[in-house]
């Protein structure tokens, strides 16, 4: 591919490492950042309304409050809705979807159910569900006016800025276009790039899609569906042949019936003053994992840090745990009436609520020396990277994909619950959040490159997986890569300096 390009990449992670590793003439970009630059930096109206997303002291940013005060909305505006906040909570839920859309305006279609009064979200009220869903698309195309307006001091997002470019419909003068992770794009961008001229190269797994929860579709499907000729890459220049044979039998468990294939070196020791990273599934895992590290004195990275709104669930909760009802913030919390029926909740949904459980064990461990833990959490966790010695770094699944680590460990919350490892033994459907279960582990499993330590659960995991789904006919070779690539020179010294290590341990004299 000559002449100048872009390689659209999912996330600034992702960016950041591929930024370097692209030729001179190729633009890596997200989005985002395509959007900014295009829409944001020329404009001095946007920025001013994006200060307070960028640094939420210097304004207020899009919230329920403030739309109910900019569209005056009182307990009159809607005959279905009658307090205030929950038909500004709908509005801008209204606004999310939208902007992440393809649709150049704001519908009925784009009000999330789970936004409207319970009476109205049964099969029978139908029909009144969607007049109501009408209004709250007038009311959203109103703010949306409001807020491509930069004269207007509405605040906007990072979505509205990405927005307002697809609505555009831009021409960028690139010869190619390089779109990786396309198993996980929103529709808008799937929408800009398809305005787009110029060769382009649709790079995915859809075994790797794991963020439909934010609106992100597998957008592969478009070109598929449309001819487009399909390659499939199954060697791993990342990780190993053991590696390899475990991704495969998730993928097996899918119904995908190719194998993946990894490299022809076995995982190394990893040493006490080795730098390794802990993948979680959720930001409360991370915070525990980070406490204990804390604790102990370890070095300790939060990739991407804690969100403010973990902290917030915790202290939800201690105020629930604490019997302070009217500091309760967390609605699903407050909504629960008291710790015991909170816990009676948790215990009744099982492996299901292994987020919840960890959050009740977490508040009756640490009871009121929590907010110490959780202001020594934020005083101490480090904003950049430090990289010191022995160093662990903490990092969600969804963060992780697209990158890889020299020594990964999976967090338990990572494993297959027990009802979901029945219906896959019976090979019953299953439903999308499921099999996007199934590809979360396959994305953690995915990112070593010399050593992988899993806890007990998803050993039990993968033990069943391989009753299931292992065949008579796999061998190593079965799960060993044709193309062999050398080891990064990093890792290269570490994996013969873990060599070096067992030889010396196996032949040690013990005379």
């Amino acid at each position: 591919m000559a002449g100048p390009g872009c390689m659209l990449m999912f996330n600034r992670a992702a960016k950041d490492d591929a930024t370097p590793r692209m030729r001179a003439g190729v633009a890596v970009n997200t989005g985002h950042s395509l959007a900014y630059q295009h829409v944001i930096e020329p404009s001095a109206g946007y920025q001013a309304k994006l200060e307070a997303e960028l640094n939420p002291e210097n304004g207020r940013r899009l919230s329920a409050s403030l739309i109910a005060q900019i569209l005056n909305l009182g307990s009159t505006s809607d005959p279905d809705i009658p307090a205030a906040s929950q038909l500004a909570m709908a509005i801008l839920k209204t606004i999310e979807a939208f902007q992440i859309s393809r649709e150049r305006e704001p519908g009925p279609e784009h009000a999330p159910l789970d936004v409207l009064p319970l009476a109205l979200r049964s099969p029978d009220a139908d029909e009144r569900a969607h007049e109501v869903c009408q209004r709250i698309a007038e009311h959203a195309r109103a703010l949306w006016q409001r807020m491509i307006n930069e004269r207007s001091g509405i605040p906007i997002t990072h979505d509205t800025y990405l927005k307002i470019l697809q609505l555009r419909e831009p021409y960028f003068s690139f010869d190619f276009w390089i779109l990786d992770e396309y198993q996980d794009t929103t529709p808008v961008v799937d929408e800009l790039v398809n305005q787009q001229e110029g060769q382009k190269l649709y790079i995915g797994d859809p075994y790797q899609a794991i963020y439909s929860w934010r609106g992100a579709i597998n957008a592969l499907a478009g070109p598929i569906d449309r001819g487009l000729p399909v390659h499939y890459l199954t060697d791993s220049f990342r990780y190993n042949h053991q590696i390899a044979g475990m991704a495969t039998l998730i993928l097996r468990a899918l119904g995908e019936p190719v194998p993946v294939r990894g490299q022809p070196r076995n995982f190394i020791h990893r040493r006490a003053d080795d730098n390794h990273t802990i993948i979680c599934r959720t930001n409360l895992s991370i915070l525990v994992r980070a406490g204990e590290l804390i604790v102990r004195g370890s070095p300790v990275f939060v990739d991407g840090g804690i969100p403010k709104s973990t902290y917030q669930r915790i202290e939800s909760a201690l105020a629930l745990f604490q019997g302070r009802p009217n500091d309760v913030r967390i609605s699903t919390l407050r909504q629960m009436g008291s710790w015991t029926a909170f816990v009676d909740y948790a215990r009744g949904l099982g492996e299901r609520a292994d987020d919840m459980m960890n959050l009740i064990a977490l508040v009756e461990q640490y009871q009121s020396q929590l907010p110490v833990l959780i202001d020594t959490l934020k005083r101490r966790l480090p904003y950049r990277n430090p990289r010191k010695p022995g160093q662990t770094t903490l990092i969600t699944a969804h963060r992780s994909k697209g990158r890889q680590f020299a020594h990964v460990e999976l967090d338990p919350d990572i494993g297959l619950p027990g009802d979901l490892m029945i219906k896959i033994q019976n090979q019953a459907p299953l439903q999308p959040k499921e099999r996007e279960s199934l590809h979360l582990l396959y994305v953690a499993l995915t990112r070593a490159e010399l050593s992988l330590e899993l806890p007990k659960r998803i050993k039990e995991n993968l033990k069943l997986l391989h009753g299931w789904f292992n065949r008579g006919t796999d061998t190593a070779e079965t799960f060993t890569a044709k193309t062999t690539i050398p080891l990064p020179k990093a890792h290269a010294q570490t994996a013969q300096r873990a060599r070096t290590e067992a030889f010396i341990r196996a032949h040690r004299r013990t005379d």
